[in-house]
Order: structure tokens, then sequence, then C-alpha cells
């Protein structure tokens, strides 16, 4: 017969805890979740978490430092999980159930990025965290888009030139479930641009991760071309290549800073194509011919030859860059993070968008869950967004590298910086400005994008010359 033990709650609590800190890989001197964090990650009061922190103390797990947090001080001993009482005995113990199991739910879960395997082993083992915490919960994924209205949860952006309009249409609004989400939670806990988007709505909905625009540098082929900028801020990094340098030479080496968004490296080059304050686009400045000049030039020294079918994928430039044949890339971290983990033999170095200091707005897009309209337990999918979004989810997605977590003391952890490219703790500090460039409508208007995507993919290929590629940008009017 198995004995069961009557634990408390805290003290169940304090085992969880020394269980996490062994499987995320913690090291002594690694800061613990906030106590809020912890309350929203097991759904209890201060006092349960004040409780199961001072065990943690009198064990000598952990220390705490007086307004700075509690740091661990030494890895628990492992232990055999045990039954600690009732409710977790029969769920586990019966394999073919019982009348006194807990009925088993189910949450349906919109995520498009599931079909990427990078992306579906990060969401594997959330929904395992997820599952193994609260138990008798089975989750459905939907990857398809036209049965979006059928998901209890969505994964969505706040910003996407494919108009993710249905998809933040089919998140609920509401204020009373908006509040529950954020009952315990300390939104200051986030990076400020992360909430940005959730700012003045009532959409029941919480930040999972960040995207942030990234200049990655190979640093073997920076320092053999151009080490004058291994230490410079890159503001202008095309106009001085343009000045110092033969781009065009055969030895010279292909740089990715053009990649989508024709107004990004404009900007970052503070060539005014966009007037923040009017909405206003303008396209007749002068520097505008040579940097798309020079575009043309890294394109076909991707492709190795001039015109002709021009590939601008974010699969095909990376790899590129990965083989050791490009200099510089401009991406999102979204991408760039798996890319810089893939196999190669050549040092890294990012540095975030110039834009950011330029006009202290923050490159980002934002990836956020929401609860749907049509959701069928809002108990359970408000258990899964705290617990995606807090603390559990966010160390998952701090060790998988797919993208920077929302939660800062997630992101500003070994657990993450470690394996990320050199420099990316300095390139977080942008996080902390308070808005996007691209939530502005040059960016985040599908139709406008698409016509200048098109226009310059024409341009690039040679279907039509600089002179009215130039011409039919001056036209454009947002």
């Amino acid at each position: 017969m198995i004995e069961l033990k009557n634990t408390k709650k805290y003290e169940m609590i304090a085992d969880k805890i020394e269980r996490m800190v062994l499987e995320s890989g913690m090291k002594p001197g690694d800061r613990l979740s906030s106590v809020n964090d912890l309350c929203l990650l097991f759904n209890v009061a201060p006092a349960t978490i004040c409780n199961s922190l001072e065990l943690l103390r009198s064990r000598n797990v952990i220390t705490s430092i007086p307004r700075k947090g509690n740091f661990v001080e030494k890895l628990p001993v492992p232990k055999p999980e045990t039954c600690s009482d009732l409710a977790e005995y029969l769920e586990h113990s019966n394999p073919i159930g019982s009348m006194f199991s807990p009925r088993r739910k189910t949450v349906s879960i919109y995520i498009d990025e599931y079909r990427f395997s990078f992306r579906k082993q990060l969401w594997d083992k959330i929904f395992e965290a997820f599952r193994r915490q609260y138990g008798n919960v089975e989750i459905n994924l939907i990857d398809d888009i036209s049965r979006v209205e059928s998901a209890d949860i969505i994964l969505y952006a706040d910003y996407s030139v494919k108009a993710d309009h249905a998809l933040i249409k089919a998140v609920m609004n509401s204020e009373d479930l908006r509040q529950r989400l954020y009952k315990d939670s300390d939104l200051r806990s986030y990076f400020p641009v992360a909430l940005e988007s959730l700012s003045g709505n009532q959409l029941a909905a919480m930040p999972f991760a960040v995207s942030q625009a990234l200049r990655l540098f190979n640093r073997n082929l920076l320092e053999q071309h151009c080490p004058e900028f291994l230490d410079h801020n890159q503001e202008n990094l095309i106009a001085e290549i343009m000045t110092k340098y033969d781009y065009s030479a055969s030895g010279f080496p292909a740089m990715g800073t053009f990649i989508h968004l024709l107004p990004l490296p404009l900007i970052e080059e503070g060539i005014p194509v966009y007037d923040f304050k009017t909405g206003k686009i303008d396209f007749s400045d002068h520097r505008i011919p040579p940097v798309l000049k020079f575009n043309r030039c890294m394109v076909d020294k991707l492709q190795n030859k001039p015109g002709g079918s021009v590939k601008l994928s974010v699969g095909y430039i990376g790899d590129k860059f990965v083989k050791n044949e490009l200099m510089a890339l401009d991406t999102f971290s979204s991408y760039a993070l798996p890319l810089t983990r893939r196999n190669h033999d050549f040092r890294i170095m990012v540095k975030p968008s110039p834009a950011a200091a330029r006009l202290k707005h923050s490159v980002t897009c934002i990836q956020i869950l929401g609860i749907g309209r049509n959701c069928r337990d809002a108990g359970l999918a408000l258990d899964f967004i705290r617990f995606a979004c807090g603390t559990g989810g966010q160390m998952i997605l701090a060790e998988s590298k797919c993208n920077i977590p929302a939660l800062r003391a997630c992101a500003e952890t070994d657990i993450f910086l470690n394996d990320c490219p050199e420099n990316m703790n300095e390139s977080l500090k942008e996080l902390y400005l308070e808005k996007s460039l691209l939530n502005f409508p040059i960016f985040n208007d599908a139709l406008l994008h698409n016509k200048i995507n098109d226009l310059t993919l024409d341009y690039y290929s040679g279907r039509i010359n600089l002179a009215e590629t130039v011409k039919r940008l001056k036209a454009i009017k947002a």
C-alpha cells in the first residue's frame, strides 16, 4: 500500500522550485523569479510563496539580497517525485482511470509557427511543462487561420504586413478577463516595448516574445575587410562603405543590410523618407538612388549573377550568412537566434537597428497570447497564458533561443545569453524604449509595404532600371 503524507502547500511549492532550478540548468548565483511571478506561476498568495522561499533558505538552496532578489546558493539534491497528497495520488496512481479521477480538459490553441521544427520543439516543451503542473489537460493545436475562431487561445503579432487583423479580431475584448489575467502580475517586469500594443485596449492578452531588428556581423570578414567598423555605431554603414570601399569589387563580401522593408535601411541611414507626425512619405532624397544601386550590387553578389530571379527569402539569405558568405545581415531575432545556433566557423557579433538609437524607438514586433472570443473555458485559458507568459514558459523560451522572452528577468539571464551572439546583452537595452517603429503606417500598412517591396524586387531583378524605380518610388503616397 502507498503511504500518503500530508504535505503542506508551501512545502510542495518549495520542492517544485527545486526541481525547476535543476531542470532549467540554473547555477549558483543565478537569480530566481520575483515573488509576484512565482505567485502567478503557482496561482497562490504571496504569503505562501514567502513561506516556500523561507524553507528554501533554511535548506541553503537560495540566499536573499535586499532590494535585489533571491539567488541560487547551491544546487538542491535531486530527489524522486513522490505522491505528496491525495489529489496527486489519485491523478497518477490508476492507469485505467476511475470514478475518482478528475475529468480531462481540452484547450485549443492557434499557433501558426508550430509548423516550423524549431518552434514546434519550443511549444512542445511548454505544453509538457504546463501539463505537468496542471494535469489532465489535452492541447489541441490549430494552424489553419480559417479555423482561428474556434481557438481558446490565439498567438498573434502586434505588427504584420500580412495583416493579422483577423487574428486580433478573434481575441476577446473584455476588461473583466483582462483584469483577471493581470491579477497578481507585475507588468513592470516585462520589457516596456512589449506592453505598447496592450495599452489603451481591453484585449485579454499578455506579451509572450519580442522579435527585435538586429544587424548580425561576421566578425572574421569584418576584421578582414572593414576593421574600423568593429566598435562603430554603424548608423551610416552603407554610406560609409560606399564612400570608403570599392564595394562592387569581386573580393568585397556581400552584405544583407537591405532585406525587406526598404524604408527601414533608409531610416537607419538617416534618410527622412517618412514624417512620423504627419504620416507623409517622401522618396525624393538624393541619397536614395545610391543606396538602391548598392542593394542591387549586393543581390547580384548573393546570387553570383546579375539580374534574373531574385531570391530574398529569410531562409535563403540566412543560409548564405551561416555559410560564411555575408559580412553583415539585417534580420529579426526570431530568425537570427535560431540561425546563429547552427554550425558555423566564425564569430558572430550583433547590434540593434541603428534606427532605435537615432529615433528613440525600438524596432520590434511583439508576439502576444490572447483569449479567443469563443473560448469555452476562460479559467483554463487564463492559466495557460499566465504560465506561458510567466516564469515557467519564459524560461523555456529563453533556453530554446527561438526569440527574446518578453519577461525581462528571463531574457537577462545566462540561460538566455549563453550561446547568443556577442553583444546580445547590450542589444536588449533597446527594449526598454516604450514604442516601436514598426507600429507606424509606413511599416504596418500591408498594401503600402507590398507596393514598395514589389517595386524594389523589380529593380533588383533587372526588370526595370534605376531611373524608373526612383520615379515610381517618388509617386508613392501614404
